[in-house]
């Protein structure tokens, strides 16, 4: 059986969580580096693979009234197919 993580990221009077990530995907879209790093410094505590997941939309999250839940079973160090050609561009590959 796997561990399942879960995350509970919750919303504060200026930031409405469930509306910035709805943005974040939505933007993921068309610039997705620049969706991932707004995601990124926003929840730094989130491991990159998840916030790639979840931005590409392969990982689902729960809204419950202002927070965001995310159950993400995916081992740490397993990298999205966004990181590995991320990986290639940085290493000249």
């Amino acid at each position: 059986m796997e561990k399942v993580n879960v995350y509970r990221l919750s919303s504060c009077p200026m930031i409405h969580t469930p509306g910035i990530f709805k943005y974040w995907i939505n933007g993921y879209r068309t610039t997705p580096e620049f969706s991932f790093w707004h995601a990124a410094m926003g929840f730094p505590m989130l491991p990159a693979a998840l916030i790639a997941d979840v931005l590409s939309e392969r990982c689902p999250y729960k809204v419950e009234g202002d927070v965001v839940v995310i159950e993400w079973s995916k081992p740490m160090g397993e990298f999205t197919e966004y990181h590995k050609q991320e990986e290639m561009v940085e290493s000249g590959d």
